[in-house]
């Protein structure tokens, strides 16, 4: 969790559930899995509109599969990240917009206001929203819409809702992004997310939602409009174009907004191309195949190898060494994960998780504004004892740029340095995570300080900090 870099609400409506559970690595599971639950279960919902009453139970059932059964969904089901969650608010936001179009009422266009800015406190992707109402009104040919004041009052709400977190925080935010603002990062964005898209949701998949798209636009100029279709199409395209813009990163995990409002269309396109006979397939028979072939160009099996991390965590904790501070050298993925597992783990915060990239180095969000506070091995061995450091976490695991002090570490490691006992070893594809118990003298609370006041010293006040 990092507050400023992403928005607040996801962690606001995850710690209300932790209120009646209890945190715990349990329940933020269970949690995920209910949001993931949600995602399914709302397409399925809104799919089942889509074809005739006969065929509305199946064909729920399976929009609901595709759902999860997309490899970026799957993934993130063993994650406790923002991006599903998010995709719910934006099918809700699109349920608001189409009885918006359809009714025209104030108190749609208010909640298509309000769900629109939980999209975007959610993450900040969701500003492809923005989008939503032009592509609407040229899918739709409702152009009147763009310019009633109900219209421009939902927007209002939004701009009061969310930009003051926004401007609060960008400086934050930015500090992350990987590309630069341009057309360059746009070039790199359309290749890259155009094959996370094919890769995610499959060429029939695909094919569905253009059709499903194409079919409910003519529809719509021919006064037969599906709002929902057209709605949950705009949010789609909208959202696309955004991650196109926005030079956040090019990761595919981003496309999960896009998924249950992607379904719904595809859904439709498909149960659209056929025009049901006696002696024609049914809709569902059609989105069977489809699924069942788009499935078996698209499947990944989801990463489910062991966390590393809870178990160096494990080792430390059970381990015979009495000291409370923990050093860890790995990319930014591994030093959160650590942290994340002594959170879960040391129930009683007995120990300290000092990373090595802000004790060892500077660096930005990313790690791609960087300097080594050493140069040479010698120098971060001496900064290792004279803080007393009780083990280290080495981690050849990089998620990022290859760094001096992990270099160093590693070095110090390889030869042999004095007092250093490896404890454990565990290897996995990607590379070794080894822990390592340090000889010396338990650090003191003043010890404690002293370290953390060279990482964070505008978060110590009053004494010791955790």
């Amino acid at each position: 969790m990092s507050i400023g870099h992403w928005p607040p609400l996801f962690h606001v409506v995850q710690a209300i559930f932790f209120l009646l559970t209890g945190p715990s690595l349990l329940a933020a599971y269970v949690f995920q899995a209910l949001v993931t639950g949600g995602a399914a279960a709302a397409a399925a919902v809104l799919a089942s509109q889509m074809v005739p009453p006969a065929s509305r139970n199946v064909t729920g059932a399976m929009a609901g599969l595709a759902v999860l059964i997309m490899p970026e969904v799957l993934n993130q089901a063993g994650m406790i990240m923002t991006d599903t969650f998010l995709s719910v608010i934006v099918l809700l936001t699109c349920v608001c917009w189409a009885r918006y179009a359809l009714t025209g009422r104030m108190l749609w266009a208010l909640a298509f206001g309000m769900s629109a800015s939980a999209a975007i406190l959610t993450k900040g992707n969701a500003f492809g929203l923005a989008f939503m109402p032009a592509l609407y009104a040229v899918l739709s040919g409702q152009y009147r819409l763009i310019w009633q004041w109900r219209t421009w009052f939902a927007a209002a709400i939004v701009v009061m809702v969310t930009g003051p977190w926004y401007v609060l925080t960008y400086k934050i935010s930015a500090d992350g992004f990987v590309y630069d603002w341009g057309l360059a990062y746009t070039k790199v964005a359309l290749c890259g997310f155009a094959t996370g898209a094919w890769q995610s949701f499959g060429p029939l998949g695909l094919v569905g939602f253009v059709a499903g798209s194409a079919i409910a636009a003519v529809r719509a100029y021919r006064r037969d409009r599906n709002e929902l279709v057209l709605a949950c199409a705009s949010a789609a395209i909208g959202l696309f174009l955004f991650l196109l813009i926005a030079p956040a990163d090019i990761q595919p995990r981003y496309l999960i907004a896009l998924v249950p409002a992607f379904v719904t269309v595809a859904i439709y396109g498909y149960a659209a191309t056929v025009r049901v006979r006696p002696w024609w397939p049914r809709p569902e028979a059609v989105i069977a195949v489809c699924l069942i072939i788009n499935t078996a160009m698209t499947w990944r099996t989801p990463n489910t190898a062991g966390d590393m991390m809870t178990s160096a965590a494990h080792e430390i904790l059970s381990g015979p060494v009495s000291g409370k501070l923990v050093l860890i050298a790995s990319g930014s993925m591994g030093e959160g994960a650590l942290i994340a597992a002594f959170a879960a783990s040391d129930l009683d915060r007995t120990h300290y998780v000092i990373r090595a990239s802000k004790a060892l180095a500077t660096s930005n969000f990313n790690g791609n504004v960087y300097t080594a506070r050493f140069t040479d091995p010698e120098a971060v061995r001496q900064w290792i004892a004279e803080n007393h450091i009780s083990w280290m976490v080495l981690d050849s695991r990089l998620d990022g740029p290859e760094m001096l002090h992990l270099r160093q570490i590693a070095q110090l490691a390889d030869a042999g340095s004095p007092g250093w006992r490896l404890v454990a070893t565990h290897a996995s594809a990607a590379g070794l995570v080894r822990v390592y118990a340090i000889a010396g003298t338990p650090p003191g609370e003043k010890d404690i300080e002293a370290v953390l006041r060279q990482i964070a010293p505008e978060k110590i006040v009053g004494g010791t900090s955790r």
